[in-house]
């Protein structure tokens, strides 16, 4: 899996289940509860257990559920999207307007699916590629905030 799409996929804060982890020495145990603290450029999800541990989890090797994910407004989509996906993947029409749109792939995806208004969120195909897109209502916060309109705080 694309370590993007892990870093998109589990925001710190998610919490999550264990179901089951493949350490060999000294496993977090079944059932254990945690709260995801970053994922690494590696791929792998470093958690604060509620046992105190610390062990991280390897997604496709460990077995695991997110059992509540952290939702993001809009400036922290916009955000997440400049750090993960590639320029030409990020469109916002400039100067023009308040909506923000992403090209569908699996890191927007996952960003949308942490959105906390996805279901404003529509799909469209662009007229030159048809290739899909998100468009994201009122989504590009640096529009607004040039206009002297708060966006909020960011959600890291």
């Amino acid at each position: 899996m694309d370590v993007n799409v892990i870093k998109a996929r589990y925001l710190k804060g998610t919490r999550i289940e264990l179901i089951e982890m493949n350490d060999l020495y000294a496993p977090v145990l079944e059932g254990t509860k945690g709260t995801v603290e970053f994922v690494d450029d590696m791929g792998q999800i470093a958690m604060k257990w509620d046992n105190g541990r610390t062990l991280a989890l390897i997604p496709d090797v460990d077995k695991f559920k997110v059992i509540k994910e952290v939702k993001m407004n809009a400036k922290t989509l916009l955000h997440k999207a400049k750090e993960l996906m590639k320029l030409e993947e990020i469109d916002s029409q400039h100067e023009l307007g308040s909506d923000l749109y992403l090209k569908v792939t699996p890191i927007s995806t996952a960003l949308i699916e942490q959105y906390d208004f996805k279901e404003n969120v529509t799909k469209f195909r662009d007229n030159i590629n048809h290739e899909p897109w998100y468009e994201i209502p009122f989504g590009n916060t640096d529009w607004w905030e040039s206009r002297g309109c708060p966006c909020g705080e960011l959600q890291l």
